[in-house]
């Protein structure tokens, strides 16, 4: 497409800062499957699969501003829930 490579190589932004957006939502993603493998001593693929569910069910809020996820309840970062949500979605 013409118009879009800066002369550096580097494709623009068509819309200014939603890179730094999209940097902040993929950390925040990463950030919270951390705390779910922490809390509930998970492996990531398993850790990945109870953010998938909580996300599918609308037990987690995004931040978009911070790219920060925080659950609806506390409860949802126990151990013992962690867990069930793991032999739920396996």
């Amino acid at each position: 497409m013409r118009g879009l490579r800066h002369r550096h190589g580097r494709s623009r932004e068509r819309i200014p800062g939603t890179r730094a957006i999209g940097t902040r939502l993929a950390q925040g993603e990463d950030n919270f499957v951390d705390t779910l493998m922490e809390r509930g001593g998970i492996s990531r693929p398993a850790a990945e699969r109870v953010f998938d569910y909580y996300r599918k069910h609308k037990l987690v809020k995004r931040d978009f501003a911070s790219g920060v996820y925080s659950v609806k309840h506390g409860a949802l970062l126990d151990r013992d829930v962690i867990l069930r949500a793991v032999a739920g979605t396996t």
